[in-house]
């Protein structure tokens, strides 16, 4: 078996970040934030952070982030189980205003996964 990690990121916003630069399994995820508007994670199958033009490229999955009041927090948790879910080149992501465009919310997101290693 290959080993997970954790992946914690306290300022995830409307910049491509991240998260693995391989094939890998995510096997958990919890995202939230304060905004008082609805934020999303953009979450994008690819090896490089360079390869992902907000707005333009088609994210591979989307999740909401409720709104929270400006001090509580909205947030979205997802156990993906054993299996994991399969990004085939790595693991990029951002945290936008709506499903695919490219703002920043008002406030930065946090965002923390199980990831793992996939393949040889």
């Amino acid at each position: 078996l290959m080993p997970v990690h954790a992946h914690f990121d306290a300022t995830a916003t409307g910049s491509v970040e991240t998260m693995a630069v391989a094939p890998s399994l995510i096997h958990n995820l919890v995202a939230w934030h304060t905004n008082a508007t609805d934020a999303f994670l953009q979450l994008f199958d690819a090896a490089a952070a360079s390869s992902v033009t907000l707005g333009t490229t088609t994210p591979d999955l989307v999740i909401p982030l409720v709104a929270g009041d400006g001090t509580l927090i909205g947030a979205a948790a997802i156990d993906i189980g054993p299996g994991g879910l399969l990004f085939t080149k790595g693991v990029q992501y951002a945290v936008t205003t709506t499903a695919v465009n490219a703002t920043s919310p008002s406030a930065a997101a946090m965002l923390s996964a199980i990831v793992q290693p996939h393949g040889s």
